[in-house]
């Protein structure tokens, strides 16, 4: 597109009109409630490429019905119990049988967990 402008001709082109767009993000501050929750819950990483599906299956199939199994991306997920309470203690007593299905078991932190994604 050329212009006229004080006898000087002008050319705009598509790619500056594009450079003028501006994205919004909107960020999210977690609050003190749902940093408890979390903090209930441990992450980890799902093993052997398993589907996150056929895991909680499996979990739930071995009597841990109130544990639930939160996909945090990749193979990342986040692990809590739906009783509130926290589930390392249940991981704990039973980590034969979860060191089947997940490795990296670290309690959550939103520094850390951010950092890894």
């Amino acid at each position: 597109v050329s212009n006229e402008n004080n006898g000087h001709s002008v050319q705009s082109t598509e790619k500056e009109a594009a450079t003028n767009v501006s994205v919004f993000v909107r960020k999210y501050k977690p609050t003190m409630e749902d940093v408890t929750w979390a903090q209930n819950g441990v992450v980890a990483t799902v093993i052997n490429g398993e589907a996150i599906s056929v895991v909680q299956n499996r979990i739930t199939d071995a009597g841990f019905k109130e544990l639930a199994i939160i996909p945090m991306g990749a193979d990342k997920v986040l692990i809590r119990s739906m009783a509130d309470v926290d589930v390392a203690i249940t991981i704990d007593g039973a980590k034969d049988f979860f060191n089947l299905f997940f490795s990296n078991w670290t309690r959550w932190n939103k520094e850390v967990v951010s950092s890894q994604r």
